[in-house]
């Protein structure tokens, strides 16, 4: 519900295209999450995608971090650590603090990963 309307979901992306159009990050992200997740306009995770690049290339932190948690769960893309930890690192830079937390749970999960084969080799030696 909107403050005493009902929610139009096509109605604000069309007010939302409009700041995308007219170059705004803001307005690109959002424009990018409609699309990603089918909130008013038909699903679409590659043209959501596409705007979460444009985004976040222009300094939009969240737009950074979607676009990394896409690429460290292989949502829409090809898994890929390396660049999910690139933009969590972009979007953190940026303040985002979601972006650090995100930053500092994949650092865990590929210390962790690397763990137990170190741990293994070491006990096997004993």
């Amino acid at each position: 519900e909107g403050a005493g309307t009902a929610q139009d979901q096509a109605k604000s992306v069309e007010w939302i295209r409009k700041a995308a159009d007219k170059g705004s990050h803001d307005g690109q992200y959002q424009l990018g999450r409609a699309y990603f997740y089918g909130y008013g306009v038909k699903q679409d995770m590659q043209e959501g995608l596409r705007l979460y690049r444009i985004a976040s290339a222009k300094g939009n932190s969240m737009a950074s971090w979607e676009l990394g948690r896409c690429y460290e769960e292989g949502i829409g893309v090809a898994k890929d650590t390396s660049t999910a930890r690139y933009l969590y690192e972009l979007g953190a830079l940026l303040g985002d603090n979601t972006a650090e937390a995100m930053l500092i749970n994949l650092n865990k999960k590929i210390t962790h990963q690397a763990k137990p084969a170190s741990s293994q080799a070491a006990t096997q030696t004993k």
